[in-house]
Order: structure tokens, then sequence, then C-alpha cells
């Protein structure tokens, strides 16, 4: 009988330990997503270029070539012909700062606030797995140029 019992107690351990790993979590299932005002996501995380202290808790807003270029002056080893092409005209760029630990999905929205005259950018931040942290990101995203008098105010949430 204590045979029976050890067996079904470390069966159970196991199904539990297989369902809360990183690849297994609903939590993790899928790909970041972006909604509301965001066009689309921009990689300009190259390898090897700056490093993680030197962009943790930081914001940016970016409207202009000469904001975007100068980003990149601040980083060691970075190639600027590397950047992908922004239209200022049409778009800001905005960069938020999140980590995540073992596997992370980053929810990205980004909504217009009128009244308050604010781009209000969030990021749910889906951790999975017991693991430290593995993965930052600066979560750049284009979204409709920042109308005149607004600002953006950013939101983490874990």
């Amino acid at each position: 009988m204590n045979l029976k019992v050890n067996f079904i107690i470390g069966i159970t351990l196991l199904t539990i330990t297989s369902l809360c790993s990183c690849s297994k979590s609903p939590l993790c299932w899928g790909d970041d997503k972006n909604k509301g005002l965001i066009a689309s996501t921009v990689n300009i995380n190259q390898l090897n270029c700056g490093s993680q202290d030197q962009v943790d808790e930081k914001q940016y807003v970016i409207d202009s070539d000469e904001e975007y270029y100068g980003l990149i002056s601040n980083y060691i080893y970075c190639d600027s012909s590397d950047l992908p092409e922004v239209d200022f005209v049409k778009y800001t760029l905005l960069g938020q700062y999140a980590t995540g630990g073992c596997e992370v999905k980053f929810i990205r929205e980004v909504i217009d606030n009128p009244d308050s005259k604010e781009y209000i950018y969030s990021i749910k931040v889906r951790d999975c797995g017991s693991c430290q942290s593995l993965r930052f990101d600066m979560n750049w995203v284009l979204v409709p140029k920042l109308p005149e008098y607004y600002n953006v105010r950013f939101e983490i949430n874990h």
C-alpha cells in the first residue's frame, strides 16, 4: 500500500512539474502581441550592440531622424547603417525597457487618450517557468505621429 501511495504522489508531482515548465505553460504559447495604435515593432536590438546596463529602465519617445541616429551613438560597436528605416513624418518610435524570467511574452498596447492629450504605452509581461531572468527587450514600436502637445505615459504590468 505504501508503494502505491508513493507511486501516485510521484506521478502527481511529475505531472505538475511538466505543466508548470516554460514550454508547457499556456501563458507562454504564441508570440508577443501588439494592440491598439501600434503599426509595427522595430528591431533595433542589434547583436553585440551596447549592453543591458545602458538601456535598463529607460523609456524613449523618438520623433526625428536626429534623435533616432543620435540614439545609436550612445552604444558601443553599433553601426547606424544597420538601423531599419523609419518615416518620422508619419510615425513616432516608442521604446520601453521590460524584462521577464525564463520564457516571457510581451503584450504591448498603445492607446490615445485625447482628454489628457497623451498616448498610453502599456506592456503586460507574461512570465512562465521558475528559472532566472533571461529575456530583456526595449519593446520598440511605431505608432502614428504623436500629435502636437501630446505626452506619452509608460506603464508596465507584471
